[in-house]
Formats: structure tokens, sequence, C-alpha cells
């Protein structure tokens, strides 16, 4: 049997060796390792790679190269030219990829080319990955595809939105949701987009879908749904709202809709009412029009205690409005109408 020594010599070669490829420096609660690294600060580390800069108090870079954390509390796991600054909390963290770039608040970036959470209205936001997505407002998510935008310059937008992928969708509305597809625009708030191509939103809670445009604008051929509410007492009228007290269904500038109309009431006893009718409504110029004027309906079948409740349709409104008005009996009677629209633009 042969035994071999390991000399002190063999020892200092491997030594050499070693350090022919990475430099390593630990300075009291620091780690610097890898090379041409810039690293200051407390208690942050670069862990690898080459060229990274680390100025984030308990900030670590893992690897890659060019990478760069002005932030504290916050993480680069590898990639190349990505970054994280903040101006003051941080807690941000970047997965890999390429100029990837978080400048917020507990903001995350997993993987992909050149997407951005930027501003100071950032906050908890995340890309998964993708590339050039980019979201400006709080608590948003993209979760992948090819240059999908969250925030924008629109005033209903102030976060709590989604992108799952596609290409080219922006999203501005408030706590609004679009599924995927391309060159989607929502704008409404809680809306809602599954996919397609070229749909819009601009009213409260509204589902639309397209599969494409004639010139190439949002909402030009498209289907929506709409659903509304309110409460009625006694013999007196109330509107019904998307949102229960306030918001209507707003046709865009130039727009025709063909409607279904379903609506059913209800009391606190179950006395019920249902209601059906379709229409056309258009806008031209500002001014709406109810082709055929303003419809006044009964219920199709109800309940003896809800026979007298009744319901009209009426065009109007600031923002080219289709209006629901129900009147009730003598009890507290709930509504809730169901709008499905075929849309069209010219």
């Amino acid at each position: 049997m042969k035994i071999k020594l390991i000399t002190l010599a063999a020892i200092i070669a491997g030594v050499l060796q070693l350090n022919a490829f990475a430099a390593t420096i630990v300075t009291g609660d620091q780690l610097d390792i890898g090379t041409s690294q810039s690293l200051s600060g407390s208690y942050n580390s670069i862990a690898g790679g080459q060229l990274d800069t680390n100025n984030g108090d308990w900030s670590t870079i893992a690897g890659g190269d060019n990478n760069i954390i002005c932030a504290p509390e916050s993480f680069i796991g590898a990639g190349n030219g990505n970054y994280i600054y903040a101006d003051f909390f941080g807690d941000d963290a970047i997965g890999a990829g390429v100029q990837n770039g978080i400048n917020s608040v507990f903001g995350f970036i997993g993987s992909g080319y050149d997407n951005l959470i930027t501003s100071d209205l950032s906050w908890a936001d995340a890309i998964g990955g993708g590339q050039e997505n980019e979201i400006s407002v709080a608590y948003s998510t993209i979760g992948g595809g090819y240059e999908n935008n969250i925030g924008g310059t629109n005033a209903n937008s102030s976060g709590y939105g989604v992108i799952a992928g596609g290409y080219y969708n922006t999203n501005n509305g408030y706590i609004a949701t679009i599924g995927g597809g391309g060159y989607n625009l929502a704008l409404g708030t809680w809306s809602t987009i599954p996919g397609g191509l070229q749909a819009q939103t601009i009213s409260y809670g509204q589902l639309a879908y397209s599969g494409g445009s004639f010139v190439l604008r949002d909402g030009e051929a498209q289907t929506s749904t709409y659903v509304l509410r309110n409460v009625t007492t006694n013999t007196n009228s109330a509107e019904l709202f998307l949102d229960g007290s306030a918001e209507r269904m707003n046709l865009p500038a130039d727009g025709t809709w063909t409607f279904d109309l379903i609506v059913t009431e209800r009391d606190a006893s179950g006395n019920s009412a249902g209601f059906k009718t379709n229409g056309v409504i258009k806008t031209i110029s500002g001014t709406t029009t109810l082709l055929g004027g303003t419809m006044t309906l009964t219920p199709f079948i109800a309940d003896s205690a809800s026979a007298s409740t009744q319901l009209t349709i009426s065009a109007g409104g600031a923002s080219s409005n289709l209006i629901l008005t129900a009147y009730g009996n003598a009890s507290t009677n709930r509504w809730v109408a169901t709008v499905r629209t075929s849309e069209v633009r010219f």
C-alpha cells in the first residue's frame, strides 16, 4: 500500500492556484469575492463574479457581472447589468437576467431582460420575467411577456394591477386585470380583460374581450359584460350602478352598442320579478341617443307582490351613459342587472 503525504509545499501550491482565479477579501462583517468588485457600506457582501458594486447595507450580490446595489437589505442573485436603487427603504430582489432594474421598495424581478420597477409610487411590485415589462405604481404584478406596462400616466391608476402575460398590454386601471393577449388596454377600475387582441375597458367592473380591430384602435370591435345593482325602498326609484352607488356604463366616443339586458328583483320576503329586453344606443360628438327613445319595462314574470315594479332604460349623462332606473313597491327591493353588449366604433 502506498501512502501519499500532503506536504506543506503542496498546500501552498494549491492556495496559490486558487488565488489565481479569485480574490477573497474578508473585512470585519463584509465579504468580497471576485474580480474588480466595489464593496462599501455595512454588513454586506459580494460572493462572486466581477465588476459588481454593492453599496447597500445588509445587501448581497451572489454573482454575475456589472450588477449594482445601492439600497439596504437587497439581493441580486446573478446576471449582467442588473441594478437596485432606492432612496430610502430598499428590501428588493432580482434573481438573475440582464439589465433588470428596481427603484422602489419591496420590489421583485425574477429574471428576463430590461424589466423595470420604478418611481416613488412603486411599492411591493413583482415582475416574474420576460422582456421590457414595466411597473410604476404600487402592489402590482406582471407575470412575464413582452413590453407590458402597469401604471403609465393615467389618472385612474393607483395600483393593485395585474398583467399575467402577453405583449404590449397596458393596465392603467385601479385594481384591474389583463390575463394575456396583445395590445389590450384596461382603464376601468376593477375591470377585466381575459386575453385576446385590442380590447379596452373604460367602465367600472367591465369585462371586455376582442379578437382584433378595424384600424388598430383599442375597443373598436368587442363584446363586454356589465353587472349593476342598487336597492329601492317603498315606491321610491333608484338608479342601478356598477358599484352600487355612482358608477355608470360609459360608451366610448363614436361608439354604438347593441345590448341584451336581464334584471332580477327580490324583496326580503322572497317576492321576485324578472325583466329582459334589448336595444341599441349610440354616441356622436358627445350626444348619446337610445334608438326608439326611453324604454319602460314591466316584469315578464313576477310574484304578485312584485308585479308592480318597473324599470326604465334611458341615455344621457356626462360620459355618454346607458342608464337603468328601478321603481320599487311597498317593500325594500334588491336589484341586479346584467348587460351584455356588442360594440363597434367608427
